[in-house]
């Protein structure tokens, strides 16, 4: 069953009542919207002041390391828009350290001295950083309070540690049980953004979006025009992926996305002569053959 944005939202409105009876689950998702050079800038380039960005575009390039998981770039690639200039930003990523997520187990076992003990204030600054966010935790000046982090250590704080073998730690007069256990080995990576100038007003920039992602959605077949016609009237949503949705899913991916994931994606595209932003989502399985 075909259920428009429209439907959509009533199926919403009625949930608390008679839940979602009848409604489908949409994980087969197509939106067609119209529009004008100006939107079209809007949609496409990611405004922000971040400083990563203002690094960048006044330098042309710059370098920073991602989150403390290694894994997440600070900026996605995409297009943005800078103090009203818009510019192509690009990133490039290279591995500087393999890193061992810790989990660490913290117990606070009252005011009485072990031997062996660690004052916090004694301990390298890996092991201050990754524990200082339990004691901040409400309850953890109690005894029997357990609580625990994740902590990646970079080589050279992991040589120094003394809390991956296990440790007691003194704060504030209290005596802490630290036990450690390695998850993983996490590869934290360092990033290079470029950006280069394409456009001095949004006009300009559409253009230049046209060019760089657009593309003309023609030659439908029957099962695919009828996805799209949904999508134009408010909005395509499917509780699983039809032959016409999966072809237009395979269909986008060949396309240039200005984002997208395993999950889903969005493009610039003309169909019968009209421009739309069109955001597609779907199941992973889609793309299996």
């Amino acid at each position: 069953m075909n259920v428009t944005r429209r439907g959509l939202l009533r199926c919403a409105a009625g949930a608390s009542v008679v839940g979602l009876a009848g409604c489908a689950d949409p994980r087969a998702v197509l939106e067609l919207e119209e529009v004008t050079d100006a939107e079209l800038a809007e949609r496409v380039a990611l405004d922000t002041d971040d400083e990563v960005v203002r690094r960048t575009v006044e330098n042309g390039t710059y370098t920073t390391e991602g989150d403390l998981s290694g894994l997440e770039a600070p900026i996605e690639d995409r297009p943005i828009v800078h103090n009203g200039t818009y510019y192509s930003l690009s990133v490039e990523s290279e591995v500087v350290s393999e890193d061992r997520l810790y989990a660490l187990r913290v117990e606070n076992v009252g005011d009485t001295s072990v031997d062996g003990e660690v004052p916090y204030d004694e301990l390298p600054d890996g092991d201050r950083e990754a524990l200082s966010r339990v004691f901040e935790e409400e309850g953890s000046d109690e005894p029997g309070f357990e609580g625990g982090a994740e902590y990646p250590y970079p080589e050279d704080r992991y040589n120094e540690s003394v809390l991956v073998d296990g440790a007691t730690v003194v704060y504030n007069r209290s005596r802490y049980e630290v036990e450690g256990e390695e998850l993983e080995v996490i590869e934290r990576k360092e990033y290079t953004y470029t950006a280069e100038k394409v456009a001095d007003n949004a006009d300009a920039f559409a253009d230049w979006a046209r060019d760089e992602y657009g593309f003309v959605l023609d030659d439908l077949s029957e099962e695919e025009r009828t996805v799209v016609e949904d999508a134009l009237d408010g909005g395509y949503y499917e509780g699983s992926a039809g032959e016409g949705f999966e072809s237009l899913v395979r269909r986008f991916r060949d396309r240039k996305a200005v984002t997208s994931d395993e999950w889903s994606g969005e493009w610039v595209l003309e169909y019968e002569g009209t421009t739309y932003y069109a955001e597609m989502r779907y199941t992973p399985s889609v793309l299996e053959d």
